[in-house]
């Protein structure tokens, strides 16, 4: 019996048996792998495949390497920052993209598989591998930071802060590694500087009106320790806790100025609130150490009364109106919103004119039996002591109409001005000081 075909046969079917087992399907393509020793990340992509299908299917499987390193990096930054969740999360995405490319990339690890159907990428990182790199890479930085903090430390002054800057942007990408509380060291120093610095308005309080032009402020920023004075600080200025911040900086003998702006608000209880502009100083990242910066001076304002005389012309048609319409509106407006009072006589802060006047649009009664006519109105206001006017409007072309007469239309527009249109222009004409 001839036992070739015999041989050949089995050695067939062995060959086969291999070569089935080595493309059998591995089990990370049903269920991602879990494990305490790495973070695996995976992708799938259908046949036909994309043009540049392995790294589309790479970037896939990265992404969500990095979304699990991102939640250990989170959790991190919460044990860190002690005391302060504000905006971790959108922080700890940062770290994540920082560190994609020099620390993630390099040490993913990559199986692939392929069916007539799909490709499928497995990607997975060492865990110590990973945090062994960073920790290397963290002592060389925290050299580097404390040499700063040293360089802070050695004379204080506006570098100082800009020393402590330099420190924390220098260990910011690893902070979620700061296993010694670097971070809380830079804290403890910007906020310990910040008491050091005090800033002392000339007055203590102001004397002013609304629409009021006012006078320089002077303000001086010295050192607390030494009494000397400290240049080039930036300090932030808020009305009120306005979020319209204005800076001011100190010159080189600590001095710095500030003009009240025209207050607009008719309020007793108003103040101006004097803060070391810190993250002028630092980057503003450096919010999630939660720094205590304390309010390093107040100035309070006596805001005192305005008055003005209303010189008021109500016309309709050229003729004086027996009763006025926009008049007593006006002065309610300005007396509600800006704590006007009026006076016919004698000195006032501000001359307020008005005028309005009449037109008809066509003669007769139009095609649908009305009378129509228009109103315009013109509004300023003078500032006596400077005798400048200050701010001006004009509303023009409003259209009324009546059945009766021209007067009665004229009228009709007069009032639409009064109930429509007179209390937004007055408010517009504040915003506008």
């Amino acid at each position: 019996m001839n036992l070739k075909p015999l041989k050949w046969l089995f050695l067939l079917t062995f060959s086969f048996s291999c070569f089935s087992g080595s493309i059998s399907k591995p089990g990370w393509v049903e269920k991602t792998p879990r494990d305490n020793l790495h973070w695996y990340g995976k992708s799938q992509l259908y046949k036909p495949l994309p043009e540049n299908y392995y790294k589309t299917a790479r970037q896939r499987a990265e992404i969500e390497i990095a979304s699990q390193i991102s939640v250990e990096v989170q959790s991190s930054l919460i044990n860190v920052l002690t005391g302060n969740n504000e905006n971790i999360d959108r922080f700890s995405q940062s770290i994540i993209k920082s560190r994609v490319e020099k620390t993630i990339l390099p040490n993913v690890e990559y199986d692939d598989w392929e069916d007539e159907d799909t490709f499928n990428l497995l990607g997975k990182v060492k865990r110590k591998t990973y945090y062994d790199r960073l920790d290397r890479e963290m002592a060389g930085v925290l050299n580097t930071a404390q040499s700063y903090l040293k360089s802070a430390q050695k004379q204080f002054d506006v570098n100082s802060f800009v020393s402590l800057g330099n420190a924390w942007k220098t260990i910011e990408p690893f902070i979620d590694r700061d296993k010694i509380g670097f971070n809380q060291t830079i804290k403890e120093n910007l906020e310990s500087y910040l008491k050091r610095v005090v800033v002392e308005p000339s007055v203590n309080s102001i004397k002013t009106k609304v629409f009021q032009n006012n006078r320089p402020i002077q303000v001086t920023c010295f050192d607390r320790v030494t009494k000397q004075p400290i240049k080039n600080i930036p300090i932030a200025v808020t009305l009120n806790k306005n979020n319209d911040l204005q800076q001011i900086s100190t010159d080189g003998e600590g001095k710095a100025f500030y003009t009240l702006p025209k207050i607009k608000d008719k309020s007793i209880n108003q103040y101006v609130t004097f803060t070391v502009d810190i993250f002028s100083l630092i980057d503003s990242s450096a919010s999630l150490l939660a720094i205590k910066n304390p309010i390093h001076s107040t100035l309070q304002l006596e805001m005192n009364t305005a008055t003005a005389k209303l010189i008021s012309e109500e016309k309709i048609f050229g003729k004086k109106l027996e009763e006025e319409m926009i008049t007593p509106a006006l002065k309610d407006l300005l007396t509600t919103q800006l704590g006007m009072t009026f006076k016919d006589d004698g000195d006032t802060d501000y001359s307020i004119k008005l005028s309005i006047n009449t037109s008809k649009s066509t003669e007769g009664k139009n095609e649908y039996g009305f009378f129509v006519a228009f109103a315009d109105l013109a509004l300023s206001i003078i500032d006596n002591n400077t005798n400048l006017e200050i701010l001006s409007t004009n509303i023009t072309q409003i259209k009324g109409a009546h059945f009766n007469s021209y007067e009665l239309a004229g009228k009709e527009a007069i009032k639409i001005i009064s109930e429509k249109y007179l209390s937004k222009t007055v408010q517009k004409m504040i915003d506008e000081i």
